[in-house]
């Protein structure tokens, strides 16, 4: 029960975030500052005549709606997949030992507009063969730890002190930035 409501507040938390950057791009789209800056310099051109300022403000507008109707066109070829779904193709290799790997799932900004949002997020898998240890990393950002099968302890180590947490099937915790973290898998397989 303690999982689901963690799981629940969580997903809650993504929700929100979404919701607010999708409203950000929306605010963004209106203001291009691409246009704007093109707009500004044809009326600063003292050279041009007030027609070749209206032809260069026309020329502008064709310019980015030329290039709003490409970004739809890639968007749409980008959505006809599941943006959701992602196969083995879409994780790149960091790290392969004969006792396990980590990868990464490539940028969320490239599936589709309603993952661009995130695109800040990254989704590591890390898999290790039984009584595996791994050396303690420094963690530049925030990071949620989810275990999806077996067993693990992590150490959270600090300058007077190293925590230790065992963490289960679907259990789930939060990492914060600054803090050097270890691995070890207390499974048998």
């Amino acid at each position: 029960m303690k999982t689901k409501l963690v799981l629940f507040i969580i997903l809650l938390s993504l929700c929100t975030n979404l919701l607010a950057a999708l409203s950000r791009d929306e605010e963004q789209e209106e203001e291009d500052p691409e246009l704007t800056t093109c707009m500004h310099q044809c009326g600063q051109q003292q050279q041009y005549s007030k027609s070749d300022k209206r032809a260069c403000v026309r020329s502008c507008e064709r310019y980015h709606q030329m290039k709003k109707e490409r970004e739809e066109e890639e968007g749409t070829t980008m959505e006809n997949q599941n943006p959701y779904v992602f196969d083995n193709e879409d994780f790149r290799t960091r790290l392969e030992t004969q006792d396990g790997r980590v990868r990464v799932l490539n940028k969320f900004s490239r599936r589709s507009k309603l993952i661009k949002s995130i695109s800040n997020y990254i989704l590591v898998t890390m898999e290790a063969k039984g009584h595996t240890f791994t050396s303690p990393t420094y963690f530049d950002s925030d990071a949620v730890i989810f275990v999806l099968k077996g067993r693990a302890v992590i150490g959270l180590v600090r300058e007077d002190k190293t925590d230790r947490f065992n963490l289960e099937d679907g259990d789930m915790m939060r990492v914060a930035a600054g803090t050097v973290v270890y691995f070890v898998n207390k499974n048998e397989n």
